[in-house]
C-alpha cells in the first residue's frame, strides 16, 4: 500500500488506486499523511481540515467515511483524544530519505506535478509552500550536467543558422541540423550551445552518436541513456537493471527540466527517437548527415558551404591577417579549392600555419592538382581526413545507392537530371537515399551535383570495368537525346546514323517546347563529355556527340568551345579511320574556324571535308560545303567567288534533291548577288528562298532570308518594303534560341529604321543588337557600335 502526497492525494493497493471520497475525507488523510506517524489532535485536526469550522462529531463520522473508504489500505488509528496515520509507503518520508542519502536525482522524481492542489485547506497550502522549499533546495543540490565541449577557436559566419537556432521557441523543441561530412554541423550546434547556456539553468547533455564513425559503432539508444542517467546524478547502485526501466527513468529525470540536449552525429531517426525527452521545457538539437526527414515534429536546419567571405575569413582566423593580406589572390584561390567545406578550409589552414615561410601561392598550386587534392586534405587522422569523412557516408549507403554514387564519379557535371541516373540502371529512391545523405545536393529546378570534392571521392571508387561501362551508358544516353533534341528543332537537315541504344539506356524525349531548355540545361554536360569520350578511347561517341552540338554552339555564340571540342572529335574520327566520320568533323570544324575568324584555317579544313565527301559521292553535304565555302569568301571580301560559290551549291543542292538546301543556297546567290550590285536580283532570289522556307516550317532560316530582303530592298530604295521584311525577321527569330542570328536581324532592323528616318527606333534595335552580340562574343559587334557612334553624332530627333 502506498500514499503519495507530491502531486494530487493518491492512495494504491498493489498498483490499483483506492477511491477517497471528496472533500473532507480527502482532508482529514491529506492532514494526517503530512504529519506521518504523529498523534494530531482532534481539535487540531478541525482546525486544520475544516476552514468554516466544524465538531467532534463531524470529525467522527468523516473518519468513519475515510475508514471504511480505504479498506485493506486504511492507516488512521485513534490514539486518545486525537488520530495518527501510520502508512508503509509515504512518497514524502521517501523524499526525505533520498535527499538525506544524497541522491537527490531520484528524490525529485516522486514529484509528481503540483501538490494537493484539490484539497481546499489553508493549513494545507502552508505546508505544501513548505515541501516546495525543500523540493527546490533538493534541486539546488543535484548535480547540473554541463556536457557540451568547446567549440572550434576558428568559428566563423553562420549568422543566419544560429539565429534560426535562436529563434527555435516553444514547447520540445527539436531542431534537426543536417548537411554533408565536413561541413560543420558539429561546431555550430556547440556554438549555439555555449551561446545559449543561460536558457538551460538545469544542464546540457551530449552524446556523440557516432552514427557515422569509421572506428566503432554507432552508439545504441539504450548506452547514451545510461550516460545521460549518471550525468544526472543516478549513481551505478541506483540505475534499474534493465533497458526499459532506465528509459522510463530517464524521461522522468527530464522530463520537467530546463536541459539542452545535444544528439550528435546521428545515424538517423531510429537512433534518436529513443533519446527524445517527454516534457516539454527540454530542447533538442540533433546533427546528422541524414535529413531526418521521418523524424516528427523536427525542424530542419540544412547546413550548406561557407560562403567565399567567411570561407577565407576562417583560414585568416588561423593564419593571421597580414599573412592573408599579402596573398589574397593566392588566399582566394584557395578557398575556392575547398569548396567552402569547413573541415578541407581547416585542414588547408592548418597546413598554412604549419610553416609560416611557405608562400600560400606554392600552397595553392600543389592544392589545384585533381589527381592529388584528397590526399593534400589528408590528414592521417581518421576525424579530420576529408576523404574519411566522405567515405564514413558512402559506408552506410545501400549496395544499390553506394553503386549509384560510383558509376555517379564518371559523369563530368556541373550536373545532371534524374533521367539520366535512369540510363545508368537506378532509380529516384537510389537518388532520394543520396541526397538524404547529403552526398548528392538537388538544385531548385529538379537537378543533381556533386560538391567539388565528393565529386573528386566519388571518381576513386569505381573499377576500371564499372567506370567504362557507366561511360559508354551515359554517353549512350546523351548521344541519343541531343541527336532527338536538334532533330525536333529542326537544327540539322541531315540525319546522323546510330545503332540503337545500349539495353537500360533510356534517352529523353523532348518536344519543340522544351528542346531549347533542355539544351541550356545539358549544354556544360554535352561539351564535357566529348573530351572524357575521346579519352576513354569511345571514338564514335565523341564525334557523334560534337556533330550533335555543331549547330548548337553555334546558335548560342560558344564558338570557341565548339571549335576545342571539334579538334579532339576529328582526331577521335582520324583515329577510327572512317572517312564518313572525318568528313563531318571536318565539315564542324570549318565551320568553328570561322566562326572564331581563323579563316584560312577554315578554307582549308573545308577542302579536306569536300574531298571526303566526294570520296562517299554524298552530293547533298559537297553542297554544304559550298555553302560554308560562300560564307568565307564573303568574310574575306571575294564576293565574286563567293557568289560563284553559292551557285555551286545551289546546283548541288537540286541534283540532291533538297528543297532546304536549295532554298538556303538561293539567300546566298541573292545576299552576294547585293553585294556585287544586283539587287533586283537578290530581292528576286531572296524572296524565293522566303517561300520556300515558309513552306518547308523552317523560321529561323526564313528570317534570315527576310534579313536579306530587306537589305535588298533598302538598296532599291524601298523603305516600307526593307521596314516590313526586317520586322518579320526579328519577330520569327525571337522564338529561335539563335543569338547571333537575332542580332543580326535586329541590326538590320535598325538599319531600316534609320534610312526611314526613325532615329528613335533605330537607336533602340542596335542596342538590343549589340547586347547579343556582346553575348555571343562577335566581331559583328563593331558594326552596330560604329552605327551608334554616327547616331550619337548625327542631327538631334528632336
Amino acid at each position: 500500500m502506498s500514499f503519495k502526497v507530491l502531486g494530487p492525494l493518491a492512495v494504491e493497493v498493489d498498483g490499483r488506486e483506492v477511491a477517497v471520497p471528496a472533500g473532507r475525507c480527502q482532508a482529514v488523510l491529506t492532514v494526517l499523511l503530512l504529519c506521518p506517524n504523529e498523534v494530531v489532535p482532534a481539535d487540531d485536526l478541525i482546525k486544520r481540515a475544516w476552514p468554516d469550522g466544524g465538531s467532534i462529531g463531524a470529525l467522527r463520522q468523516v473518519v468513519m467515511r475515510l475508514r471504511t473508504a480505504l479498506g485493506e489500505a486504511n492507516c488512521v488509528r485513534t490514539v486518545g483524544t486525537g488520530y495518527v496515520a501510520e502508512p508503509d509507503d509515504l512518497d514524502l518520508l521517501t523524499f526525505r530519505e533520498l535527499c538525506e542519502q544524497g541522491q537527490f536525482a531520484e528524490a525529485l522524481q516522486l514529484w509528481r506535478g503540483p501538490a494537493l492542489a484539490e484539497i481546499d485547506s489553508e493549513w494545507v497550502r502552508t505546508e505544501v509552500s513548505a515541501l516546495v522549499e525543500e523540493r527546490r533546495a533538493a534541486q539546488r543540490k543535484l548535480v547540473i550536467p554541463k556536457q557540451i565541449p568547446a567549440p572550434p577557436t576558428q568559428f566563423v559566419g553562420r549568422a543566419h543558422e544560429l539565429d534560426e537556432l535562436d529563434a527555435a521557441r516553444g514547447p520540445l523543441v527539436i531542431s534537426a541540423v543536417s548537411g554533408a561530412a565536413g561541413v560543420g554541423k558539429t561546431a555550430l550546434a556547440m556554438r549555439w550551445a555555449h551561446r545559449a547556456a543561460d536558457r538551460f539553468p538545469e544542464g546540457q547533455l551530449h552524446v556523440n552518436l557516432r552514427g557515422f564513425d569509421p572506428a566503432a559503432e554507432p552508439v545504441r539508444p539504450q548506452e547514451a541513456i545510461r550516460r545521460f542517467l549518471a550525468a544526472l546524478g543516478v549513481p551505478n547502485e541506483r540505475m534499474p537493471d534493465d533497458d526499459i526501466a532506465q528509459a522510463e527513468l530517464y524521461r522522468d529525470l527530464v522530463s520537467a527540466k530546463r536541459l539542452l540536449l545535444l544528439l550528435d552525429n546521428a545515424r538517423d531517426a531510429d537512433q534518436v527517437r529513443p533519446l527524445l525527452p517527454g516534457g516539454d521545457r527540454c530542447q533538442v538539437i540533433i546533427t546528422s548527415r541524414d535529413r531526418m526527414s521521418d523524424l516528427a515534429g523536427a525542424r530542419a536546419l540544412r547546413l550548406g558551404t561557407l560562403g567565399h567571405a567567411e570561407a577565407a575569413a576562417l583560414v585568416t582566423a588561423r593564419i593571421g591577417a597580414e599573412r592573408a593580406a599579402a596573398e589574397p589572390e593566392a588566399l582566394a584561390r584557395l578557398v575556392e579549392l575547398c569548396g567552402g567545406l569547413p573541415l578541407a578550409l581547416s585542414v588547408v589552414a592548418a597546413r598554412a600555419a604549419s610553416d609560416a615561410q611557405l608562400p600560400l601561392i606554392t600552397l595553392a598550386d600543389e592544392f589545384a592538382d585533381e589527381q592529388t587534392r584528397l590526399d593534400f586534405l589528408d590528414t592521417g587522422e581518421e576525424m579530420t581526413s576529408v576523404r574519411a569523412a566522405f567515405s564514413w557516408s558512402y559506408q552506410h549507403l545501400s549496395p544499390a545507392a553506394a553503386r549509384l554514387f560510383r558509376l555517379l564519379g564518371t559523369h563530368p557535371g556541373p550536373d545532371f537530371s534524374a533521367a539520366a541516373v535512369v540510363s545508368l540502371g537506378a532509380t529516384s529512391s537510389e537518388l532520394d537515399e543520396l541526397t538524404d545523405a547529403h552526398l548528392l545536393q538537388r538544385t531548385e529546378n529538379g537537378r543533381y551535383y556533386f560538391h567539388d570534392l565528393v565529386r573528386l571521392f566519388a571518381r576513386e571508387l569505381p573499377d576500371e570495368n564499372e567506370r567504362r561501362d557507366a561511360l559508354r551508358h551515359l554517353l549512350d544516353h546523351y548521344v541519343h537525346s541531343a541527336y532527338r533534341t536538334t532533330q525536333t528543332l529542326r537544327l540539322s537537315h541531315r540525319t546522323l546514323p546510330l545503332t540503337d541504344p545500349l539495353p537500360g539506356v533510356t534517352p529523353e524525349a523532348i518536344d519543340a517546347e522544351q528542346g531549347w531548355s533542355w539544351l541550356e540545361a545539358e549544354l556544360a554536360v554535352l561539351i564535357g563529355l566529348v573530351p572524357i569520350a575521346a579519352h576513354a578511347g569511345l571514338d564514335t561517341s565523341a564525334w557523334q556527340l560534337t556533330w550533335c552540338l555543331t549547330n548548337v554552339l553555334d546558335h548560342v555564340g560558344r564558338r570557341h568551345e565548339w571549335t576545342d571540342i571539334a579538334k579532339i572529335a576529328l582526331a577521335a574520327a582520324i583515329r577510327l579511320d572512317d572517312v564518313y566520320a572525318r568528313s563531318r568533323m571536318r565539315e564542324s570544324l570549318g565551320r568553328a574556324y570561322r566562326r572564331v575568324g581563323q579563316v584560312d584555317e577554315a578554307v582549308r579544313v573545308m577542302h579536306e571535308a569536300m574531298d571526303d565527301y566526294r570520296a562517299l559521292d554524298d552530293i547533298e553535304s559537297i553542297g554544304t560545303v559550298y555553302e560554308v565555302l560562300t560564307l568565307l569568301y564573303g568574310d574575306q571580301g571575294r564576293h565574286a567567288e563567293a557568289l560563284d560559290a553559292a551557285h555551286q551549291a545551289l546546283a548541288l543542292a537540286e541534283e540532291a534533291g533538297s528543297a532546304f538546301g536549295v532554298a538556303a543556297s538561293l539567300n546566298m546567290v541573292g545576299w552576294f548577288s547585293g553585294e556585287l550590285g544586283d539587287h533586283r536580283s537578290a530581292v528576286e532570289h531572296c524572296e524565293r528562298a522566303v517561300a520556300m522556307l515558309q513552306d518547308l516550317g523552317e523560321p529561323l532560316f526564313e528570317a534570315a532570308a527576310l534579313d536579306s530582303v530587306a537589305k535588298a530592298r533598302r538598296n532599291l530604295g524601298d523603305l516600307p518594303g526593307a521596314l516590313a521584311a526586317a520586322e518579320r525577321s526579328v519577330e520569327l527569330l525571337a522564338t529561335t534560341g539563335s543569338l547571333e542570328d537575332e542580332a543580326e536581324a535586329l541590326r538590320g532592323l535598325g538599319d531600316a529604321q534609320h534610312a526611314l528616318g526613325n532615329r528613335e527606333q533605330a537607336r533602340q534595335a542596335w542596342l538590343r543588337s549589340l547586347a547579343l552580340y556582346e553575348h555571343v562574343d562577335s566581331g559583328t559587334a563593331d558594326s552596330v557600335r560604329e552605327r551608334l557612334t554616327a547616331w550619337a553624332a548625327g542631327p538631334s530627333s528632336g
